[in-house]
């Protein structure tokens, strides 16, 4: 198989190099640093093909070209509809390559600890058969990686005979007399549908997640739609669960209850199973290496982050401001850029020391810089939130300051850094009065210092010293 993929890979990269002209080839050949000097000027551009992959191997070879057409530049139809099917074959390997390691991961974990859950009888609630062609909706399948697999009942949770974790009923497959608990994350839009009788009927999906695991959950009844917020929490009772599918319909029982415990990582899993579908992930080496125009996903920690701004766009017609702000990631493999734009750009609520999933978006290459763009589709998941420090700071200069949130440079161990502080906390610290030009008193009595508890680049408090 690998053979075969590779003897079209190297098809392809002969038509690559015939549409190039000769100044084109000439910089190709400049740009793939990593063949020697000697052998590329020995080589026919015939002999090329073979030469790149025998020296790359085939999956670096896809990626430096990515990474060369975008900088001679070729990023045409004609080039590009011959490179693209196999970076994108290339990202989603690596993604079920992932994906297998976790579902390995998961089966030598279920086959050293037998929980009773996986060993109990499965056992089915199913409606009156009256309902049964009311309440199927045009989604009979569950999706997302999140509902598949068995994952081990929690022991954080003190356990009720009259009710089921999340990852019990997945074990089990069904609820029984029992209930679940759990928050609501994110809610569909209300989906309408028309039943075999041609009657029109409607239903959404929501996000449900414990301290064990996470469900796609469908809601029948538009009169529905608003009893389920999000960020709340519901006990349920009397669902119809048929294999991955759960759902809540006219007989079902639904009551708010008190909060538990969410983990990050579930609410982010939860998140993605309403949410639109994501690109392939990549390290960030990986991304610097792709060219203009492949979407994709990456993870990693913020290491810097500006302040929201607007900006004029060429592309726009009306050469109307748009808002704009950046975050700096980075993982074991470098860091990049990534640019957020229009309500990504005013939404984003992350710090820096925050790792986060930034879903769908795209490269593009500036002054030889590579940066990532956000699109209508991009979504960002705080995977990790900062860690909480107590450190000793001086405050030596303001960069912006409004009644509600100072953003100001101050030294910490000896080095200049960005930190935002909410101007209540000042206030109450120094003393001084919010009204009038709260700026000008602060400036008058700096510098500041101070004993600090702050999370990633969020001051939380402060103590005068």
């Amino acid at each position: 198989m690998t053979s075969c993929i590779e003897d079209k890979w190297c098809q392809a990269l002969t038509k690559i190099i015939e549409e190039l002209d000769e100044d084109q080839y000439k910089k190709m050949c400049h740009l793939l640093n990593k063949i020697p000097n000697g052998v590329k000027s020995d080589i026919k551009p015939v002999d090329m093909p073979k030469t790149i992959i025998s020296h790359l191997g085939m999956n670096k070879s896809i990626l430096e070209m990515g990474r060369v057409m975008g900088k001679i530049p070729r990023n045409d139809s004609a080039i590009q509809d011959l490179l693209r099917p196999f970076v994108q074959n290339l990202l989603n390997g690596k993604q079920q390559k992932e994906k297998k390691g976790r579902q390995k991961n998961r089966k030598i974990d279920s086959e050293s600890e037998e929980t009773p859950a996986a060993t109990g009888q499965k056992r089915k609630y199913v409606s009156d058969s009256e309902d049964e062609e009311s309440e199927k909706g045009p989604e009979n399948k569950v999706q997302g990686e999140n509902n598949k697999g068995n994952p081990p009942p929690s022991s954080k949770r003190k356990s009720n005979s009259w009710m089921l974790t999340i990852a019990d009923l997945k074990n089990l497959g069904g609820l029984g007399d029992k209930a679940i608990k759990g928050k609501i994350v994110k809610k569909s839009d209300l989906i309408y549908y028309d039943t075999k009788a041609k009657k029109k009927q409607s239903l959404f999906h929501m996000s449900l997640t414990d301290d064990t695991a996470s469900i796609k959950v469908t809601v029948y009844g538009k009169e529905r739609y608003d009893l389920f917020q999000e960020g709340s929490f519901y006990l349920l009772k009397a669902l119809i669960v048929e294999g991955d599918i759960v759902k809540v319909t006219q007989k079902s029982k639904v009551s708010k209850t008190s909060p538990l415990e969410v983990p990050q990582r579930l609410e982010m899993e939860a998140r993605m199973l309403i949410e639109p579908a994501h690109h392939p992930f990549c390290s960030i080496a990986d991304a610097k290496a792709s060219h203009p125009g492949i979407q994709m996903s990456i993870d990693g920690t913020v290491i810097d982050m500006t302040l929201l701004s607007k900006v004029k766009v060429k592309r726009e017609r009306t050469r109307k401001l748009v808002e704009r702000r950046s975050l700096t990631l980075q993982d074991e493999t470098g860091s990049i850029e990534v640019c957020l734009w229009r309500e990504q750009a005013c939404n984003c609520n992350v710090l820096v020391g925050d790792t986060v999933r930034v879903t769908n978006v795209y490269p593009s290459e500036y002054l030889d810089s590579i940066s990532l763009n956000s699109t209508g589709r991009t979504r960002i998941y705080k995977v990790q939130p900062a860690t909480l420090e107590t450190v000793r700071l001086s405050i030596e200069a303001i960069e912006k300051c409004t009644k509600m949130e100072v953003t100001l440079e101050a030294e910490t161990d000896g080095k200049l850094r960005t930190f935002i502080v909410a101007s209540e906390i000042l206030v109450q610290t120094y003393g001084i009065k919010l009204q009038g030009d709260f700026e000008k008193r602060l400036l008058k009595i700096m510098p500041l210092s101070a004993e600090a508890k702050i999370q990633g680049n969020r001051i939380t408090s402060l103590t005068k010293i």
